[in-house]
């Protein structure tokens, strides 16, 4: 565990990536709480509701409490993995929560050896996300326009 988070939350209260069971009321009602907490009301209730249908989520447990999430889809057979949502708790930000759950679903999909890469989509204004992504090791490989919106492909190689 990196010197960072082990000052945050200690030796015997490491944060935990878990996948999401959508039978598992408490982690359902804290991934929409999540889902809610990261579009701030910017985002029409049925895109939110069609976000929460994902079956492919990681959450991220720190203290017992659900401060992240990560939602996904495959693609190509498996060989794609393709990000569609990714959000760290308001109150959670900046705490390096965001990297630790990236990081250990980047590992996961390398170590299962079924998966050539990781894509995702971003606004080409978001400072934060983009440099996590490039910290992480992603790469542009598409630049692209969808009405006002400036958005970036970026993707992983694993």
């Amino acid at each position: 565990m990196s010197t960072l988070l082990t000052k945050l939350v200690g030796r015997n209260n490491q944060p935990v990536m878990v996948t999401y069971n959508n039978k598992d009321q408490q982690q359902s009602s804290a991934f929409m709480s999540l889902l809610l907490d990261f579009y701030d009301e910017t985002e029409p209730d049925d895109e939110i509701n069609q976000r929460f249908q994902t079956p492919l989520v990681k959450l991220l447990r720190v203290r017992g409490d659900y401060v992240g999430f990560l939602a996904y889809k495959l693609l190509d057979e498996g060989k794609t993995v393709y990000v569609t949502t990714f959000g760290v708790s308001s109150k959670a930000r900046g705490k390096g929560y965001g990297k630790f759950l990236f990081s250990s679903f980047i590992d996961e999909c390398h170590q299962s050896q079924e998966h050539e890469c990781i894509r995702l989509g971003v606004r080409a204004n978001n400072a934060p996300a983009l440099g996590l992504y490039k910290k992480l090791g992603f790469k542009q490989i598409k630049h692209g326009k969808e009405g006002s919106v400036d958005f970036l492909i970026l993707q992983l190689k694993l």
